[in-house]
C-alpha cells in the first residue's frame, strides 16, 4: 500500500485486517504513522547503520596505518 505525504498529513487512519481460512478469529492491526519533516525524515535507519559502520571502519584503518608507520619509523 502506498500512501502519499498529503494523505498522511490529513491524518487518515488505516487498518490492516487478516483472516486465516482455517481459524475462526480475525486480526486487526492499526497503522499509526507519525509524519516527520526535514532531512532526518528521509534517512532510513539502514542508511544510518551503514554510514556509522563505514566511519568506524575508516577510523580503525587509519589507526592501524598510523601504528604501522610508527613501528617502522
Amino acid at each position: 500500500m502506498v500512501v502519499s505525504a498529503e494523505e498522511l498529513r490529513e491524518k487518515h487512519h488505516y487498518t490492516c485486517t487478516v483472516t486465516h481460512l482455517s481459524l475462526d478469529n480475525k486480526l486487526d492491526i492499526g497503522l499509526d504513522y507519525k509524519f516527520a519533516s526535514g532531512p532526518a525524515a528521509t534517512v532510513s535507519p539502514e542508511v544510518v547503520v551503514v554510514v556509522v559502520l563505514v566511519v568506524v571502519a575508516g577510523i580503525l584503518f587509519l589507526a592501524g596505518f598510523i601504528m604501522m608507520k610508527k613501528r617502522h619509523a
